[in-house]
């Protein structure tokens, strides 16, 4: 086999779902309610397309970093639990269909995705987000049935902001980076010649997320994961095979050898740079 027909996606999840990455913790264990008596609209099936879903799509076991700021915890907690709560009773999934069609809503059905794999987990809250308005229009409903009637609020009394979905939104947008680019290297294809490239654009941005962020618990998730990823990138700097697959990969050459162009632009280190070209020339 060639080397630049060599697959090394399983080395990539490995590398992100290492046993020194932080896990992603379930948000606790949640009692089940029965289904709510609350009067529902006329229901319609799911509104959402699931393709995206793969509950057997195990890109990593763990997020590449998890915000542990007690502030931002929270929220994602919140938030999490109120999907669950929504997506554990049929009932309540089809109020959200429901008023998703009196809203106008076309996005995503909702997906739970706690105490799972970090992609699942982003999946969840990225589709929660879309839909933040039939969400919060739930949340309000029950609020208003248990005032007038009393009873038991299986939302537990939580309420999700604008602040709250903003802050949703800024971890979603940094980790749709990783998400879309292991989604890009999974498959029965060549993905060695693209490592290299990749966990450097990785790096790139989130040292660009790092610069324009203002949260210091972003900031110090981001330079977590900057040094991860250059842990990664050393180490597949040390790999034959991938240095074999990079060399062979033709968007990479000019007039039949190694563009010394595109690895000094990853690594501005001479030093590093030289090394690696070095390394490259002897096959």
């Amino acid at each position: 086999m060639a080397a630049s027909d060599i697959n090394l996606d399983a080395a990539i999840r490995s590398n992100f779902s290492g046993e020194d990455n932080l896990e992603v913790t379930d948000p606790g264990t949640l009692t089940a309610d029965a289904a709510d008596e609350e009067p529902i609209p006329d229901a319609q099936s799911d509104n959402g397309s699931d393709k995206d879903f793969d509950a057997e799509d195990k890109d990593a076991n763990t997020v590449p970093v998890e915000v542990t700021s007690s502030k931002t915890s929270e929220i994602l907690k919140k938030v999490d639990l109120v999907i669950k709560q929504i997506t554990s009773s049929a009932a309540r999934q089809s109020k959200f269909n429901s008023w998703s069609k009196r809203n106008d809503y076309n996005g995503p059905s909702l997906i739970a995705g706690y105490g799972i794999c970090w992609n699942i987990k982003w999946q969840s809250r990225d589709r929660a987000y879309q839909g933040r308005a039939i969400i919060n229009k739930l949340i309000e409903n029950k609020r208003d049935r248990q005032e007038r009637d009393g009873g038991k609020n299986f939302f537990q009394e939580k309420e999700i902001t604008l602040s709250d979905w903003d802050v949703v939104k800024r971890l979603k947008d940094i980790l749709s980076e990783f998400y879309f680019i292991t989604k890009k290297m999974e498959g029965d294809h060549s993905s060695a010649s693209l490592m290299l490239c990749k966990y450097n654009h990785i790096i790139n941005f989130c040292k660009k997320r790092q610069v324009s962020s203002s949260e210091p618990e972003f900031k110090a998730m981001l330079a977590t994961m900057i040094t991860k990823t250059n842990t990664y990138l050393n180490e597949a700097l040390q790999c034959d095979t991938v240095l074999l697959a990079t060399m062979l990969n033709p968007a990479y050459q000019v007039n039949g050898g190694l563009s010394n162009f595109y690895f000094k632009a990853i690594f501005p280190s001479t030093k590093k740079c030289t090394t690696t070209s070095q390394k490259l020339t002897q096959y």
